[in-house]
């Protein structure tokens, strides 16, 4: 079994890489922070010399932008840093192959953008450079922003090969219809009794009183296709169990599968309870695409909804206009469904959305380092998000206030704030919501505050993983859809279990825990 990053034997391509072209020379001074998060623009930032501008060919996956090299932003920030910078951008479903075909043809660029962990595949390539020293003397403001944590799920080996893209791991809220609650006088529920009672309510009270019975008490906001993340509706019964399915967790020095754990098939109960006795769960939940969950929860029929953050302010008020189909829902957020062991959370989710790795063809890998250096800073942040003050951005008291006109466009051709990707600050995009979108700040502060579940084994990948997860994520829906639905009893579940084992899961949860091991000097064993 081989189960360390730095050991595995994917080779996808040719492992001995020429250093083909990169980064000119050139030097630009370090970026200095702002005094205040989104402060007013500096002119501290100016190049050292007058040598040729350090070239940076970036390839990344397709953010939604469009790259125009001559936008004022760009200019700005290669005028600062003195670079020439060049983004190329391939489709989400094209991109691993295109980077195949740039390591095959000896065309790196001096920096990829990979989507989560995949950059992790590329490890044995020797395409990487080794930075661990690079961002101590040219990155210490990247290292300023973000937990040590999340660099210590990219190292391999204790190497560090790229910069992590951090986001904050909350994204779910739960929430439910306050104008029902308050027509059918009914107290916000904050435990796992309390909900079922509102839910079932929901779905036979007549919550908006038209005479019809046409309400349900709990849908899903996407199409059910996997546990948890596809599935977040259950996600808040899940927490209150004490578990996340599609988890690993410790215990008594013991690791453990949550999608096999006893306190799974109990939290199954409780979801066909809802399902086949009260009919409080949409009957479609199954078998719903995820299109019409959202025209679903939007037209005012549904009483709750476990979601992404957007899922109401974004999604069925901006988009789907739910103020004018239905104005008088007033939806309030849960704060916590409580177990009988006190219990409560949400799944961590996306710490981890993409990391920037400089390639072994970069001539000038301190230029690159102290470009993705200044994007970390409040000010670079600012230029790279939301453009020059005064023409695209306007501030008060030196801070943020708004966009202008000019920039609002540029925002909606999108090209405002395609730098802001490559490092990511989700506090600086949280002030901008805030500004922008004041109606998000609820679900902004609901994600911060919600206690979360985080999978014991973040990161880790390993051969058995690679082969086997696949498949037993199919297995876990399936055994839950017919679970819940009554197509199997769940006295059976024991079989569902030894299914689960049989089919990777053994290998899948001891190569996890002898890699976890490793990596971290522990000394796990497997409690399933």
């Amino acid at each position: 079994m081989k189960s360390v990053i730095s050991k595995m034997t994917v080779l996808l391509l040719a492992s001995s890489l020429a250093v083909s072209s990169g980064c000119a020379s050139g030097g630009s001074p370090k970026a200095n922070d702002s005094s205040a998060l989104i402060s007013g623009v500096s002119d501290s930032v100016t190049p050292e010399s007058q040598e040729s501008p350090a070239k940076l060919n970036v390839f990344s996956r397709d953010i939604g932008h469009i790259w125009n090299g001559d936008n004022e932003v760009v200019k700005e920030v290669e005028k600062r840093l003195n670079l020439d910078l060049n983004y190329t951008f391939t489709p989400d479903t094209e991109f691993l192959s295109k980077v195949n075909l740039l390591i095959a043809s000896n065309e790196l660029p001096d920096v990829f953008i990979f989507k989560n962990y995949d950059f992790f595949q590329y490890i044995p390539q020797n395409i990487f450079l080794e930075i661990s020293e690079l961002i101590k003397t040219e990155g210490q403001d990247i290292l300023s922003i973000y937990p040590e944590m999340v660099f210590d799920l990219i190292r391999v080996d204790g190497e560090l090969f790229g910069v992590p893209g951090y986001n904050e791991p909350g994204k779910f809220v739960f929430q439910l219809r306050q104008d029902w609650l308050d027509s059918l006088g009914l107290q916000m529920p904050s435990n796992l009794s309390e909900l079922r009672a509102v839910l079932k309510a929901f779905t036979d009270g007549d919550p908006d009183g038209n005479g019809k019975n046409d309400t349900i008490g709990l849908a899903p906001d996407v199409q059910f296709t996997d546990l948890p993340i596809g599935a977040p509706v259950f996600q808040p019964i899940f927490g209150a169990y004490g578990i996340m399915p599609g988890y690993f967790f410790e215990k008594d020095g013991k690791a453990y599968s949550a999608s096999i754990a006893p306190e799974y098939k109990e939290a199954m109960e409780y979801i066909k309870a809802l399902f086949m006795e009260d009919k409080s769960l949409d009957p479609d939940t199954f078998i719903m695409q995820t299109d019409q969950a959202k025209q679903n929860y939007a037209s005012g029929r549904v009483g709750a909804v476990c979601g992404w953050y957007s899922t109401i302010p974004v999604i069925a008020y901006d988009q789907l206009k739910m103020d004018q189909n239905v104005p008088e829902a007033e939806w309030s957020i849960i704060r916590e469904i409580r177990g009988d062991n006190g219990e409560n959370g949400l799944a961590a989710n996306g710490m981890l959305t993409y990391t920037t790795n400089i390639t072994t063809a970069c001539a000038n890998p301190e230029a690159a380092m102290r470009y993705l250096n200044f994007l970390a800073t409040d000010e670079g942040a600012r230029i790279a998000a939301v453009g020059i003050e005064g023409k695209h951005h306007l501030t008060q008291d030196g801070q943020y206030a708004g966009l202008t006109e000019e920039g609002q466009k540029a925002l909606d051709d999108k090209w405002l704030d395609v730098l802001a990707f490559t490092i990511q600050r989700f506090d600086y995009k949280k002030v901008m919501y805030k500004v922008n979108s004041p109606h998000w700040t609820p679900y902004l502060d609901a994600i911060a505050e919600y206690p979360l579940y985080y999978n014991l084994f973040e990161a880790l990948s390993t051969d058995e993983s690679v082969a086997y997860l696949s498949e037993l994520k199919k297995i876990e829906v399936e055994w839950f859809i017919r679970f819940v639905t009554g197509a199997e009893p769940l006295e059976n579940f024991g079989d569902y279990s030894q299914q689960w084992l049989r089919a990777g899961g053994r290998e899948v949860l001891d190569s996890y825990i002898s890699a976890y091991n490793e990596k971290n000097n522990a000394n796990l064993s497997a409690g399933q």
